[in-house]
């Protein structure tokens, strides 16, 4: 996938997202003002949240598709986590609004209305929101959008809420116990801003360059797979993401007598076994360093001509022993 398909692509899901999300709280509010019913306001706040969401991260995705520049020599793509953590703020005060409104419902409470036709209209949303979170959480992993998948996690967990809140409606209408509305519209809020402390916590970990664990174990096992013999010792391996992008660097010990073409050529071939076994673009850095007498023990290299010792150690590439300095006692 070329990147003018991943942003359009992108770019698609975005605008889907804004219209279904005004739709949905169009419903939503109908569905409130027929049944009074506290549990749908506080879903209907919600849906507010993903309207607003909607226009930011579209927004978002469209300032993180520009190319690099001067001033942004690393592209844009951070912009993406900023969306994605806005949301997780906006989704955070629709809870707190909710649990104000749900003490008040219970304690003035009205008898709902049109219990039967409120039933069926979010039941609706409920399922738009579920094949709609699917789409974005499918469509934000194939083109690694953190703002995409952020939002199909959080339109699934409004789908979830309208189903919790569909059941307890549910329960009413056949106990006409009415306490249980205000009550359901508070556990929404509960797990409304658990969910929004979530996004904002992902998306600050991501601000701060947190690791990419799924590429880390997928570039390890990449290292290992196609392991050349002067290869002798990769580590302070490093992969971190902005945007759709993902950044690896690390050191490489290698023979001192090999050529600078020749460890260039090694540079190439890794970055692109690297993007074929991620199926990504991969910017790559790797600072190559020249052996020494200790690291002859390590070394799988069968014809040099300067070793002064055979190998006996056989190191496990594992995530966590590329992730570390090297074990290879160097000379003072």
């Amino acid at each position: 996938m070329t990147t003018s398909d991943i942003h359009q692509k992108k770019n698609s899901a975005a605008k889907l997202t804004l219209w279904v999300g005004v739709l949905i709280l169009l419903i939503k509010f109908y569905a409130w003002w027929i049944t009074d019913s506290a549990a749908i306001y506080s879903d209907a706040l919600e849906s507010i949240v993903n309207v607003v969401t909607a226009i930011t991260g579209w927004i978002a995705l469209r300032i993180s598709a520009k190319p690099a520049d001067k001033d942004h020599p690393y592209g844009h793509g951070k912009v993406e986590y900023f969306s994605a953590g806005l949301e997780g703020v906006l989704i955070t005060i629709a809870g707190s609004l909710i649990i104000y409104e749900s003490v008040q419902a219970f304690i003035y409470g009205l008898p709902l209305q049109e219990i039967n036709i409120g039933l069926g209209l979010i039941c609706l949303t409920a399922l738009i929101n579920g094949g709609l979170s699917w789409y974005l959480i499918r469509t934000g992993k194939k083109t690694r959008s953190a703002a995409l998948i952020a939002s199909g996690h959080h339109v699934g967990s409004d789908a979830l809420t309208t189903v919790g809140v569909f059941v307890g409606l549910f329960i009413v209408k056949f106990t006409q116990i009415s306490w249980i509305d205000p009550v359901l519209a508070l556990l929404v809020a509960v797990h409304i801003i658990y969910q929004g402390l979530k996004l904002v916590k992902a998306a600050g970990m991501r601000l701060m360059d947190s690791a990419d664990e799924t590429a880390l174990e997928q570039i390890s096992h990449c290292l290992v797979t196609h392991r050349k013999d002067e290869w002798i010792a990769p580590h302070k391996l490093r992969a971190w993401r902005a945007g759709s992008q993902l950044y690896v660097d690390f050191h490489m010990i290698m023979p001192w007598y090999l050529s600078l073409k020749e460890t260039h050529d090694d540079e190439h071939f890794i970055k692109s076994t690297f993007s074929t076994a991620l199926n990504e673009s991969v910017e790559l850095i790797i600072h190559t360093e020249p052996c020494f007498p200790q690291a002859c023990s390590y070394c799988k290299m069968k014809t040099c001509s300067y070793r002064n010792e055979p190998q006996s150690q056989d190191v496990i590439w594992t995530k966590e022993y590329l992730m570390d300095i090297p074990v290879i006692p160097k000379p003072d």
